[in-house]
């Protein structure tokens, strides 16, 4: 009986370690995720300021030559 209940715990223990891996793999794909589309948008909130800087500085390049 005693072994019985032994094998019954340890089948437990691994189901809980199991269920506890899985949940731990999850949030770190979680995380992953949210990390690569902070990125993304950061990329692209750079890349659109960028644009709008070399925009403006051609638009004043042009009325500074136009002026004279």
């Amino acid at each position: 009986m005693a072994h019985v209940l032994a094998m019954v715990v340890d089948g437990v223990g691994g189901f809980v370690k199991t269920l506890w891996a899985l949940q731990e793999r999850r949030w770190s794909y979680t995380f992953d995720a949210v990390a690569s589309a902070a990125v993304s948008v950061t990329m692209a909130l750079v890349l659109c300021l960028l644009a709008i800087r070399a925009s403006y500085r051609h638009r004043r390049g042009d009325m500074l030559f136009a002026s004279f």
